[in-house]
């Protein structure tokens, strides 16, 4: 992904109605995303830990994502691409594994849900 492109999943999954919003949060210049809109530009380690962080994510996926971006070899590309979306992916399932135990834990709490037990009961 392009620099901004992940400056507006930021902006989308935190709300933020502008680049100046995105900026303060992620504490990069405003000016700093002007020139990964207009240049193209991608985010240094700094920043690309910044914004993973600000997601949710592995940092490694951002960085090489970014890495990615940088090379001219269309394999080492390739390669940096891959290992990029398995991180992602990997950090999507742990997210919806830890989603899902917080919905059970909040359910069993109200009484909806009997708790389980590891021991077999005889019927």
């Amino acid at each position: 992904m392009k620099a901004f492109e992940w400056i507006d999943r930021v902006k989308s999954e935190c709300g933020l109605p502008s680049d100046y919003a995105a900026a303060k949060r992620l504490g990069i210049s405003k000016q700093a995303i002007s020139t990964y809109r207009a240049k193209g530009s991608t985010l240094d380690e700094d920043a690309s830990i910044v914004v993973a962080t600000t997601l949710g994510m592995p940092p490694a996926g951002v960085i090489l994502d970014q890495a990615a971006e940088r090379v001219k070899s269309p394999e080492v590309r390739a390669t940096l691409l891959a290992e990029a979306k398995r991180l992602c992916i990997l950090c999507l399932i742990t997210k919806a594994r830890q989603s899902a135990a917080n919905f059970i834990a909040r359910q069993r709490k109200r009484n909806y849900l009997p708790q389980l037990t590891t021991k077999c009961e005889s019927v």
